[in-house]
């Protein structure tokens, strides 16, 4: 873990003591919904191939990439929609953005949304996507929104920065891309929003290992757990 090799390596703290606790996330409120057409209208989404990014309009979290990347993705999935769920900073200037690259019909930003709209969208996309990078030694520390779309059964694409890798399984529940320039990005996403049978069989498989590791219960025992041996290692020494 990142957090783990900064203890041992920056701070000299011996591997042995270094324990990582990960957020959690409420999986009986985040799960799975089958795709429901009066939901997707709602969604102003239809039948559309849909990527989703939920997060503050900030630049390190990749926006503008996902974007640059649509001109790509569109001349296989023409009927492509990126929906952007969150406000900030950067939305004037990606609203510009995408009316330069002529894909702005296909840029959808829904602000601020309420808990069960945002529950929603993780469950009725088909990919979700934080094309993060570092931009002036700004990071994403973890990610997550990356384990609140795989508790929904969704495929995620995330970029190499930060600790977004310790969110998914790459390879597995998702990918982990170079999201500093946008081809690799459009091309991964290609390939996942064609292939439905491959989102819903790697979504399956996030939902399992959130689950069995980030579920808020899970992750109460095992703290529980350290705490308790801490204690009695105390106990001991003393």
């Amino acid at each position: 873990h990142n957090t783990a090799r900064l203890l041992r390596e920056e701070w000299n703290v011996a591997e042995a003591r270094v324990r990582v606790l990960h957020p959690g996330v409420d999986c009986k409120a985040f799960r799975p919904r089958p795709r429901a057409t009066e939901v997707r209208e709602q969604l102003e989404w239809g039948d559309r191939p849909v990527v989703l990014t939920v997060g503050r309009l900030q630049r390190r979290k990749g926006h503008d990439m996902l974007i640059r990347a649509l001109p790509s993705i569109l001349n296989t999935l023409p009927n492509a929609l990126y929906s952007i769920v969150g406000a900030g900073e950067e939305r004037h200037s990606l609203q510009a953005l995408a009316l330069e690259l002529g894909v702005s019909e296909h840029v959808q930003f829904r602000g601020e949304p309420s808990d069960s709209e945002l529950v929603r969208c993780y469950q009725q996309c088909d990919v979700f996507a934080l094309p993060n990078r570092e931009v002036d030694r700004d990071i994403e520390g973890f990610g997550m929104v990356l384990l609140e779309a795989q508790a929904c059964g969704r495929p995620v694409i995330a970029g190499q920065s930060g600790g977004t890798s310790e969110a998914m399984k790459p390879d597995q529940t998702g990918f982990v891309v170079d999201c500093r320039q946008p081809e690799e990005l459009a091309r991964v996403l290609t390939n996942l929003l064609a292939a439905p049978t491959e989102c819903d069989r790697m979504g399956a498989e996030g939902r399992r290992w959130v689950e069995q590791r980030f579920d808020w219960n899970v992750l109460a025992e095992q703290a529980e757990s350290l705490f308790r041996g801490h204690h009695q290692r105390n106990a001991f020494e003393n």
